[in-house]
C-alpha cells in the first residue's frame, strides 16, 4: 500500500508480512517500482484525485501493461475511454459503488445491497426466518421458482455458501436473498408533482406577508361585488359584468361598455373601482415582484414536502448524496434532498429527481420544511462528519422513531456515533466501496462486492461459452443466481431451467477473509 497519510500506521501498529505500508506519493516511479508494480497481481488507483489515478493508471500501463489496473474516477464516461483505449480492468466511482450501501441502509436493517442488472433494480437482504414466514417449509429450489433466490443458508452458526436446492427453510434459519424490486402501482411523476406543487403553493400563501394577502382579498372582494352592483345596475348578463369590472380594474377601457348613460350613483361607483383598482393593483405588483425575485417553482415544490409522510430526506447533494438521491428514485422511493448551496454542482439535476430544499441541514427549519413529521429516513451525506453528526443529533432530537443513516470518514467517530448516540447505521463511502475494488482487481467481471460475516461475496456477470460454462478460470466456485437469455429480463436460475450457451449469467463467487 503507498499513501500519504499517516492514519495507516494507526490503523495497523503491526504489519504483518502480507501488509508493506510505503509513505509517499505514487505518481512517483521509483516508489511504485519498489511496491513491486511488476510482479503485482493488480493495481488500485484509489487516491481522492481522478487525475492523479488517470496518471497513476498510465504509468502502470507502461511499466506493467499485463498487470490490471482498477481506478477510482467519479467521471464514468472518462472512465469508459480509459477501459477502451488504456485497456484498464476497471474504472468505478467510489460513491456510486457506496449509494447502494446508503440506500440499503435507509430502507431497512435487513437489506445488504442494492444494484442493478439488466434494466430491473434488485434488492440482497439477511433475513431471519420467523415462525410466520411465507417461505416456512418451502425448498430453497421453490423459494428460486417464486423469484427468491437464496444466495447463502445459515442454520445453528453453520454458513452455506452453496447451499442445496432440496433444502428446506426452518424457523431460526438465516438467508441471503436476492429479490427483484417490485414495481407497484405508483402514481405518475407528473401528477405527483402536481401535487406537490399544490402544497406547496398552498405553504406559500401560508408564508405570504399579511399585507399582500389582505389586499388579494380586498381586490377579490371588490371584483365580486362590482359584478353584481354592474349586473343590477347595467342589465348586464355575469359574464358581460365580470368582462366591464375586469376592464374597469385595469383600466382599459375598451369601450363596447360604459357608462355614459348610467345613474350618477352608478357613475360614482364606478370611478371608485378605476381609483381602488389602480391602487390595489400597485401594492399586489410591488408586493408579488419582490416575492417573485425570493421565490423559485423549486421553492414552491420544496415548500409542498412539509405534509409529505414515508419519504426519505436526503441531506447533502455532493457526489455521494446525488447518487443515493438517483438511486432512491430508480427504486421508486419518495425522497426529499437538502442542500446548503444554490451553487451547488448537483442543484439542477437533482431537482429533476425529487424536491429539494435549500438551507442549513442541521437546522431544525430546515429539516421541517423538508418533512422531518413524516419522514421515515434521515440521510446525513455531506462531506464534513461534524456536519452529518449536528444533522443526526438535531433529527434524533425533533423525530426519535425517525432512522437516521449517517455518513463519516473517521472510522473511529464512526463506531462512537452508533454506540454512544443511537445513530441508526454510520457509514463510510471509503469502506462501503472497498470490496467492489478488491473484487475488481481479483476477477474483471465483478458487479457488486460486500463482506458478510467473515467472506468477501462477488456478484460477478458472465457469458457462458459454448459449453454451458461460465468464461472464468475453472479452480473458481461459483454458483449461479440470475440468468439472461437474448433481450429478456434476468430471471432465477433454477434447476428446470438451466443457464445455457451464450445466456449472460449472474453468479456468487465467495472468498474467505482471515481474521
Amino acid at each position: 500500500m503507498i499513501t500519504l497519510s499517516s492514519l495507516a500506521d494507526a490503523r495497523h501498529p503491526a504489519p504483518d508480512e502480507d501488509l508493506r505500508i510505503l509513505k509517499g506519493d505514487a505518481r512517483d516511479e521509483g516508489l511504485l517500482a519498489q511496491g513491486g508494480l511488476a510482479r503485482a497481481k493488480a493495481l488500485i488507483a484509489a487516491t481522492d484525485d481522478d487525475l492523479v489515478n488517470v496518471i497513476i493508471a498510465l504509468h502502470a500501463r507502461q511499466v506493467a501493461p499485463t498487470v490490471p489496473v482498477v481506478v477510482r474516477l467519479f467521471d464514468q464516461d472518462l472512465a469508459s475511454h480509459l477501459r477502451a483505449s488504456l485497456g484498464i480492468r476497471q474504472g468505478y466511482s467510489a460513491s456510486a459503488l457506496a449509494a447502494p450501501a446508503f440506500v440499503a441502509a435507509a430502507l431497512r436493517d435487513t437489506v445488504l445491497s442494492t444494484f442493478e442488472a439488466g434494466g430491473d433494480s434488485w434488492v440482497m437482504e439477511k433475513l431471519t426466518v420467523a415462525a410466520d414466514a411465507p417461505w416456512l417449509g418451502r425448498s430453497l429450489g421453490e423459494m428460486a421458482s417464486l423469484g427468491c433466490v437464496v444466495v447463502a443458508h445459515e442454520r445453528c452458526g453453520q454458513f452455506f455458501s452453496e447451499p442445496h436446492a432440496n433444502e428446506v427453510v426452518a424457523a431460526g434459519d438465516g438467508l441471503i436473498t436476492l429479490t427483484r424490486v417490485a414495481s407497484g402501482p405508483r402514481r405518475p411523476r407528473v401528477l405527483r408533482s402536481l401535487t406537490t406543487l399544490l402544497r406547496g403553493l398552498r405553504e406559500w400563501w401560508i408564508c405570504t406577508p399579511r399585507g399582500l394577502r389582505f389586499s388579494l382579498c380586498v381586490l377579490l372582494a371588490l371584483v365580486g361585488v362590482s359584478v353584481g352592483v354592474f349586473h343590477v345596475a347595467l342589465g348586464l348578463s355575469p359574464v358581460d359584468a365580470y368582462y366591464f369590472v375586469i376592464t374597469t380594474l385595469t383600466t382599459t377601457g375598451f369601450g363596447d361598455i360604459n357608462l355614459q348613460t348610467a345613474r350618477p350613483l352608478v357613475k360614482l361607483y364606478g370611478t371608485l373601482v378605476m381609483i381602488s383598482g389602480g391602487a390595489l393593483f400597485a401594492v399586489i405588483f410591488s408586493m408579488l415582484t419582490d416575492l417573485l425575485l425570493r421565490t423559485r417553482f423549486g421553492d414552491l415544490l420544496a415548500r409542498g414536502v412539509v405534509r409529505q409522510r414515508d419519504h426519505v430526506i436526503v441531506a447533502g447533494l455532493g457526489h455521494t448524496g446525488f447518487r443515493v438521491l438517483r438511486e432512491l428514485s430508480r427504486l421508486g422511493e419518495n425522497a426529499v434532498a437538502i442542500e446548503s448551496s444554490e451553487t451547488a454542482d448537483f442543484l439542477g439535476p437533482a431537482r429533476t429527481l425529487a424536491p429539494v430544499v435549500v438551507g442549513n441541514a442541521g437546522a431544525a427549519e430546515s429539516l421541517r420544511r423538508a418533512g422531518l413529521a413524516g419522514a421515515k429516513t434521515v440521510l446525513a451525506l455531506t462531506s464534513d462528519d461534524l456536519t452529518n453528526l449536528s444533522i443526526a443529533l438535531a433529527t434524533k432530537q425533533a423525530c426519535p422513531n425517525c432512522r437516521v443513516v449517517a455518513r463519516v470518514f473517521d472510522a473511529n467517530l464512526a463506531a462512537k456515533m452508533q454506540r454512544s448516540l443511537g445513530i441508526d447505521a454510520v457509514i463510510s463511502v471509503a469502506e462501503a466501496s472497498a470490496p467492489t475494488f478488491v473484487g475488481a482487481a481479483l476477477d474483471a467481471s465483478v458487479v457488486r462486492g460486500l463482506i458478510v460475516q467473515d467472506r468477501l461475496l462477488l456478484i460477478v456477470d458472465r457469458k457462458l461459452d459454448g459449453r454451458g460454462e461460465a468464461e472464468t478460470v475453472a479452480t473458481v466456485s461459483e454458483r449461479p443466481l440470475l440468468f439472461k437469455r437474448g433481450a429478456a429480463a434476468f430471471r432465477p436460475a433454477v434447476s428446470d431451467v438451466a443457464p445455457a450457451a451464450g445466456d449472460r449469467v449472474l453468479a456468487a463467487r465467495w472468498i474467505s477473509l482471515r481474521s
